[in-house]
């Protein structure tokens, strides 16, 4: 939604790589409202070039430029602009798009709105994904690695807890 109105491109597709061929629409802005997401195969789309060229893309007449793809064909599509995102270990694991059913549009400006959005899903995925490392690790730290018993450091962790919880239920 925030892409849209920023760039008044008509339609925006937030989506993920489910594999080497096929996409998951995460989140599907048209005009003024949220569609039902779906899914989709990359072959035959602007989206498997842009994939491909691992740098931001454009299609102006996209629909000239893909005239098997049913899709932009029923919407009417005429421009196109598109950048992956990525993950851990710089891994592909999605991409952004607009799509446009006007020729007249500002392709600098939605380019920089759709790398900052691009960038800010990266960061919150590899954030979330360190988040969940760190958890793992802290979960470890507690049980010994022979034996997979608690420790001592579990251990007083635990009666500091508890002591806590006296004091203030004491209060």
């Amino acid at each position: 939604e925030s892409i849209h109105e920023i760039t008044g491109w008509r339609w925006v597709f937030v989506t993920k790589f489910t594999d080497d061929l096929n996409v998951e629409v995460l989140a599907f802005w048209d005009t003024q409202k949220i569609v039902k997401a779906g899914s989709y195969t990359l072959p035959n789309t602007p989206c498997e070039v842009m994939v491909r060229n691992k740098k931001f893309t454009i299609f102006s007449d996209v629909a000239l430029s893909f005239p098997k793809n049913e899709l932009l064909i029923h919407l009417g599509a005429k421009s196109y602009a598109g950048l992956v995102y990525y993950g851990k270990d710089h891994q592909p694991i999605g991409h952004i798009m607009g799509i446009h059913d006007s020729l007249d549009v500002d392709y600098q400006h939605v380019e920089n709105v759709i790398k900052l959005a691009a960038l800010a899903i990266s960061s919150h995925l590899m954030l979330s994904h360190t988040q969940s490392e760190l958890k793992s690790v802290k979960s470890l730290v507690d049980f010994d690695g022979l034996t997979q018993l608690r420790n001592r450091k579990a251990f007083e962790n635990s009666c500091d807890k508890l002591a806590i919880d006296y004091r203030d239920k004491a209060e």
